[in-house]
């Protein structure tokens, strides 16, 4: 049997897969404009991808990482939630979740967030954390920042 056929998704999976990246919330979209392209320091992120019988909203190989956005809808998937949570770790990924007003109020804060889980997980990263301050510069993590805001 050829070796790239034993791991094709069946039909049905990518296609449901494209269409949850095609009609990807508000939330979803801007924290893949976080993600994608190796935007965080790069480190590779895919959106909605297959993991066995679930589709996570976004995955990190390097650090074995599933983060997963919850909405209104979620409140009744609680158990679905739980089952694929539960299904995922026994399969040895570590799954966050962010609530999606957690996205809109502070991009930033998640992002940070992540950096660090993908940092302890991978321990590979050649660059500190960005700082507030320097946010923007070099591409790491732009577009984050807060109209008027001061750390100071």
């Amino acid at each position: 049997m050829d070796q790239n056929k034993q791991h094709r998704l069946p039909p049905e999976k990518t296609e449901f897969a494209r269409q949850l990246r095609r009609n990807a919330t508000l939330p979803e979209r801007m924290l893949w404009d976080c993600l994608r392209a190796k935007r965080m320091h790069g480190i590779k992120f895919r959106r909605q991808h297959v993991i066995g019988p679930y589709v996570a909203d976004f995955y990190c190989a390097a650090a074995s990482l599933v983060i997963e956005l919850d909405g209104e809808s979620h409140g009744e998937q609680v158990k679905y939630d739980e089952e694929r949570t539960k299904y995922m770790e026994q399969k040895g990924f570590t799954v966050v979740r962010y609530l999606n007003e957690q996205i809109l109020g502070d991009l930033f804060e998640v992002a940070e967030d992540i950096f660090r889980r993908v940092s302890f997980a991978a321990k590979t990263l050649p660059r500190p954390l960005p700082t507030r301050e320097g946010r923007g510069r070099g591409g790491v993590i732009s577009g984050l920042g807060r109209e008027g805001s001061s750390d100071e």
